[in-house]
């Protein structure tokens, strides 16, 4: 086959043949392989990966998620490469190119308004299996006669329950339309898990989460989780909503805040708000106010639209924090990525 090669993973035994002008990424997914990612759009380095052998072209792809250095160092973004030749790859942690996602029938045990757009869905496995998976990391649904789409798990993992926050985008075929139909029953089909931008429970500095819209949902489980295990660093949580009618689980953060002495919460609204002690802004400029310089081993979990998480991700790069120790989940809408936009 013409511009086909073959894809050897280290951790996989299999060669993998690429179809024409298919990216790494594409070709490992396809053949059922989990493989790190997130974006799938070159905005984020959970896929960054290297080259052990062969060429590859890159497509365009956020600068400060692979730098030229990086590609010098053959280093590249499996989901913004084409393989000129045969190649042989590994992710950069390669014990999680080996696992293949689970696949659950889960029914929808219930369906909640948070706000305005915003649902909270339910989900139950059918038969009490559990999926393992990592605060922070997301799902593919499946809603019978609609696309497949992937959405972040907001609870925490252990039981045999999946929750989801998902913006109801006005005409969107399964955010919207899909979501609108489903009932309590309704049968839908979860892949997963996915994604690479989940908590670090070894690391013991400071915390930095920023979340745009529904973004809340994988950072909230974040936070969670790291509050439960007794993390005791500080944690600052900066979540920015449009206007106030968008506001939902300021008291979930509220609760959190008064029984946690090392947890600091923030809201910003960016077209005004009518409390006291929101932030009346954008979220990215309530960060850039608070903060003037990072010093110390941070890590920074951000969730939320794309120009947010990539404006954030320079200004925190600016004021002297580590690229690397960035973990970033941009939500894209299904014309851009896979990762269908919750914001």
């Amino acid at each position: 086959m013409k511009n086909s090669y073959k894809i050897k993973v280290l951790s996989v035994s299999q060669e993998i043949q690429t179809l024409p002008n298919e990216t790494v990424l594409d070709a490992v997914l396809r053949e059922g392989f989990n493989y790190p990612f997130s974006c799938k759009a070159g905005k984020c380095s959970a896929c960054k990966s290297r080259l052990l052998s062969g060429e590859v072209d890159h497509l365009t792809h956020n600068r400060f998620t692979l730098t030229e250095e990086e590609k010098a160092q053959g280093l590249f973004l499996a989901c913004r490469a084409i393989p000129k030749t045969n190649v042989e790859i590994s992710p950069l942690d390669e014990t999680k190119a080996a696992v293949v996602p689970a696949r659950l029938s889960m029914q929808v045990a219930q369906k909640e308004q948070l706000s305005h757009d915003t649902v909270r869905l339910v989900l139950k496995s059918t038969d009490g299996t559990t999926l393992d998976f990592q605060p922070g990391q997301f799902a593919m649904l499946k809603i019978d006669g609609f696309p497949q789409r992937s959405y972040s798990m907001t609870n925490q993992p252990g039981t045999n329950e999946l929750h989801f926050y998902i913006r109801q985008i006005p005409k969107g075929l399964v955010s919207d339309e899909a979501v609108s139909k489903i009932r309590t029953g309704d049968l839908v089909q979860v892949d997963g898990p996915y994604g690479n931008s989940y908590l670090e429970t070894s690391h013991t500095g400071p915390i930095l989460l920023v979340a745009g819209g529904s973004g809340i949902g994988p950072v909230r489980s974040i936070l969670d989780r790291a509050l439960a295990i007794g993390m005791k660093q500080p944690i600052y949580l900066y979540f920015g909503v449009r206007e106030m009618r968008d506001v939902y689980l300021r008291e979930h953060f509220r609760d959190l805040e008064a029984k946690h002495q090392n947890f600091h919460f923030q809201m910003a609204v960016d077209r005004g708000s009518d409390e006291a002690n929101f932030y009346s802004g954008r979220v990215g400029d309530l960060v850039t106010k608070d903060w003037t310089h990072f010093e110390g081993e941070w890590r920074a979990y951000l969730a939320g639209p794309p120009p947010m998480v990539d404006g954030i991700s320079q200004t925190l790069i600016a004021k002297s924090f580590d690229p690397t120790w960035i973990k970033s989940d941009p939500f894209y809408s299904s014309s851009e990525s896979s990762k269908i936009s919750n914001f």
